[in-house]
């Protein structure tokens, strides 16, 4: 059964339930749900191989934390979780898994901040072939790190989801506190060197839970804080998901999700790279991955888990197709 989260037309395109997908099209997982078995059969026939759902690429990122505490940490508790032994060893799992499929990629050590906070790994990845890859490694990752949820996000100019990112200055304290008075509560840090900051917030496109009104979004009080506090805030539209379960529910339920989302994976691509599970080695020091400070590259996004919808990463993006809020003059 195909329950991907959404796939790419293949090339040449394929007619699902009477509507016509061009090749490189978006397909939307109810479609995919609703398929008849003769259509499902046509689009994993037209995908075998080992060739992307569709001919465009787009840059992507995946967030996992190695955390697997139930017990809320402060964000000092997590920064020092960082340099914990735990992180190092995931980090280097989550290492083998993309030089298992040949996955262009780097890693940066973040913070989740939204009340509580945790731990966490942001994976940039510029060179992968499809959104369905980009799953397929995330939910490795979850996996291996025992998460109830990951989440992945691609760049897509149709998508209904979008990722906020800027650079701000100040202590720690001065600016969580300014991101809490402006009702950003959820999101999530990088700490570039002493007094400098970035930023990342998720938007999953639903409405907030102490919206005021229905002008009352992440995205006008990320306006309004760009505003009151001159910084340039650059906006990415694309397609998210949470890949697992609930933050009710246990650690086993979320590797069912993961282990199903690796096999739907593997039987509907059987000549791709497949990884294949073994302990973490040491850490190359060169090679495809890189573990080093952040640049400005293209990404993809996967999250650890938090208790409310929305969550925050931290990554700089300077592309050519991001929009920003900038403050006015």
């Amino acid at each position: 059964m195909l329950r991907m989260g959404g796939a790419r037309a293949p090339k040449g395109g394929i007619t699902i339930g009477g509507k016509h997908f061009v090749g490189g099209q978006f397909i939307p997982e109810e479609v995919l749900n609703a398929a008849s078995e003769e259509e499902r059969a046509a689009l994993r026939d037209a995908g075998e191989g080992g060739q992307p759902t569709g001919d465009r690429r787009q840059p992507g990122i995946g967030f996992a934390s190695p955390n697997k505490s139930d017990d809320e940490m402060t964000v000092q508790e997590a920064f020092a979780a960082l340099n914990s032994e735990r992180h190092k060893r995931m980090k280097r799992a989550f290492q083998q898994v993309d030089d298992a499929l040949g996955l262009g990629y780097r890693q940066i050590d973040i913070v989740g901040d939204w009340g509580g906070a945790e731990n966490s790994v942001l994976i940039e990845y510029d060179q992968y072939q499809d959104y369905d890859e980009l799953r397929y490694a995330m939910a490795w990752k979850g996996l291996l790190a025992e998460q109830k949820a990951v989440i992945v996000f691609e760049e897509d100019p149709d998508g209904e989801q979008a990722v906020f990112d800027f650079e701000i200055r100040g202590t720690l304290s001065e600016v969580r506190d300014a991101l809490s008075r402006s009702g950003l509560t959820e999101r999530s840090i990088v700490r570039l060197s002493t007094g400098v900051f970035r930023i990342v917030i998720y938007d999953d496109g639903l409405p907030l839970e102490d919206s005021e009104g229905v002008d009352d979004t992440r995205e006008s009080r990320l306006r309004r804080f760009g505003e009151e506090h001159n910084v340039t805030i650059s906006k990415t539209t694309g397609r998210g998901e949470e890949l697992g379960v609930s933050w009710d529910k246990s650690r086993d339920e979320g590797a069912a999700v993961f282990r199903r989302t690796i096999q739907e994976y593997e039987e509907r691509w059987p000549n791709r790279r497949r990884y294949r599970n073994r302990p973490p080695q040491k850490m190359a020091s060169e090679g495809r991955g890189y573990d080093g400070p952040t640049r400005r590259i293209p990404l993809v996004m996967g999250i650890g888990r938090r208790k409310r919808g929305g969550h925050a990463w931290l990554l700089r993006r300077s592309l050519p197709w991001h929009s920003s809020l900038q403050r006015q003059a």
